[in-house]
C-alpha cells in the first residue's frame, strides 16, 4: 500500500515536471447540454499527453469516450496542479490525468488507463522476479526515484555498482541500448515513445520489461457528478465496440 502510493506521487510528479504549457483561462459552466463542446483541462507529458499534436492516451481516450455520448471536446494545457484548480473554479469541466484522492465538488471516473513504472532491461538479462536482484546490476533513471519505489529499490540502489538519476528522460535510453547501464527505470509508455524517436527505433524486440513495479491506474476528474457518470459510460461502450482497444494499439504502433 506505502508503495503504491509513492508511486502515484511518483506518477503526478513525473507528469507535473515534464509540462511545459502555461495556462490560459476559459469559463464553462458545470451543467452542460448533450452536444455542447466541453473543456478538458491537461498537460503536456508524452506519450501520455502530447500538446504539439493534442493526443496521447490521457487525451485520446477520454474524448472517444466523451465523443461515444455526444460530447465534443476542446482542451486547454495547464501544469497539472494548475488544472485540478481551473476545474475547482468551474472554468474547465474536466481534467485528466487525476491521480489522488478527489477534493470536495470534485467526482472521479473510472480509471481510463494504468501508467506502468517499469524495469527495464536487454534481453540478454533474463526474467526478473525481485527488487533485490536489481543490487547486481547497473541502474539508470530518472531524478528522484529512489523517493517513490519503497525500501527495496532503495536498498538496491545503493548495492548497485553503478546508480546514477538524469532529469533528461530521454537520455535513459541510449543509456540502455548503447548497454551503458544494464537497467533502466522509467515507465513503459514513455520508455516506447522515446525508444521511437531515438536511433534504435527498430530494436524493441530487443528489450524485455519487467513487471517488478505497481501500475497506477489514471483517472478523469468532474466538476459534475452527472456529467462523470456518462463519461463511464461512454468509457465502458468504448471498450465493449473495441474502439478503446484500437487507441491502445495505435501507441503500441507508435503512430
Amino acid at each position: 500500500m506505502a508503495r503504491t502510493l509513492m508511486i502515484k506521487t511518483f506518477i503526478f510528479t513525473l507528469v507535473t515536471a515534464i509540462s511545459l504549457i502555461q495556462a490560459t483561462y476559459t469559463f464553462a459552466e458545470t451543467s452542460a447540454p448533450i452536444g455542447i463542446t466541453l473543456t478538458m483541462g491537461t498537460s503536456n507529458g508524452p506519450p501520455y499527453m502530447i500538446q504539439a499534436s493534442e493526443s496521447g492516451l490521457d487525451i485520446d481516450i477520454p474524448r472517444a469516450a466523451m465523443k461515444k455520448i455526444g460530447f465534443p471536446l476542446r482542451l486547454e494545457f495547464y501544469p497539472l496542479s494548475r488544472a485540478i484548480h481551473e476545474l475547482q473554479l468551474g472554468r474547465i469541466h474536466l481534467t485528466a490525468p487525476f491521480f489522488t484522492s478527489a477534493p470536495k465538488g470534485i467526482f472521479v471516473s473510472d480509471p481510463h488507463i494504468e501508467y506502468r513504472p517499469s524495469v527495464i532491461t536487454l534481453k540478454t538479462i533474463d526474467e526478473m522476479t525481485d527488487l533485490h536482484q536489481l543490487k547486481d546490476y547497473t541502474i539508470a533513471t530518472f531524478q528522484g526515484a529512489t523517493g517513490y519505489f519503497g525500501d527495496q529499490f532503495y536498498y538496491a540502489s545503493k548495492k548497485s555498482p553503478n546508480y546514477v538519476e538524469y532529469h533528461d528522460m530521454e537520455k535513459l535510453v541510449d543509456l540502455l541500448m548503447s548497454e551503458r547501464y544494464q537497467i533502466v527505470v522509467l515507465d513503459y509508455w514513455i520508455f516506447r515513445y522515446f525508444l521511437s524517436k531515438s536511433k534504435f527505433a527498430d530494436q524493441l524486440s530487443q528489450v524485455r520489461f519487467h513487471p517488478l513495479l505497481p501500475r497506477v491506474p489514471a483517472t478523469v476528474a468532474f466538476n459534475n457528478e452527472d456529467l462523470r457518470n456518462q463519461f463511464n459510460q461512454g468509457l465502458k461502450l468504448i471498450k465493449e465496440d473495441g474502439s478503446y482497444n484500437e487507441i491502445i494499439k495505435k501507441y503500441e504502433r507508435n503512430e
